[in-house]
């Protein structure tokens, strides 16, 4: 008990190297550890406590006498731009929002990031906008970053954005005002999509026209090909 109280061992600096300024002082606050004893600070209970840090992937909290309290931590890498009718994120790996940009958008868009797109619907209300700290849709995000990767170079120049709703998973929009319904699926069978969206849009005369729809949810190496339909209710 004299140990725990003795002011050699009291936490008064924490190490986060790499980390500054608004982070850093979200380290110190949200751990609650500066002047208290080395002895009762528990690693895993710190690291919870700075999970929460939008920016931050935090690997580990480390220990060690006299009084030394180590965070290793990373800033999160921005992988995409999801973007709403009224606002548009930064957003990392997991769908966290890191951050908010509201309408006018950057004039110059926001190369080299992909933008995936959602309009309004049972998760985007009008006037709704996420804060940093939030998340978009982690499994639609998952899938558009799988779309925009995977796409097959020559299918690229036909391809004007991608879409996600709720009932249908990802969109992609081609430039002459056709969709092609994808679902949220990035297993083999995405690829072999892919492949016959590009098939379709090889035929001539052309199956795809502006305006219609074609449905790739179901297509796969197990089941048969798409099959085209009008663009309406059941299109997205």
């Amino acid at each position: 008990y004299v140990v725990t109280r003795s002011g050699t061992f009291t936490v008064r600096a924490i190490s986060a190297p790499g980390i500054k300024g608004k982070e850093m002082a979200q380290i110190e606050d949200r751990c609650r550890c500066l002047g208290k004893s080395i002895f009762v600070l528990k690693p895993d209970q710190l690291k919870q406590r700075l999970l929460g840090i939008p920016a931050l992937s935090v690997r580990r909290v480390t220990t060690s006498l006299p009084n030394h309290l180590s965070v290793d931590a990373v800033y999160k890498s921005r992988v995409a731009v999801w973007r709403t009718p009224e606002a548009a994120y930064a957003v990392a790996s997991d769908g966290q929002v890191l951050q908010v940009w509201k309408k006018p958008f950057p004039k110059h868009g926001w190369k080299p990031l992909p933008v995936f797109d959602q309009g309004y619907d049972s998760q985007v209300r009008k006037g709704r906008r996420l804060l940093v700290g939030e998340h978009v849709p982690v499994a639609a995000l998952t899938m558009a970053l799988n779309l925009s990767k995977r796409m097959p170079e020559a299918l690229r120049p036909f391809v004007k954005h991608y879409l996600y709703r709720p009932f249908t998973g990802e969109i992609v929009v081609g430039k002459a005002n056709w969709w092609a319904l994808m679902g949220i699926d990035t297993s083999s069978d995405l690829d072999l999509r892919l492949a016959g969206l590009l098939s379709v849009l090889d035929r001539r005369p052309p199956l795809l026209l502006p305006g219609k729809c074609i449905d790739l949810r179901s297509a796969g190496a197990a089941s048969p090909g798409p099959v085209i339909i009008h663009v309406n209710h059941s299109c997205g």
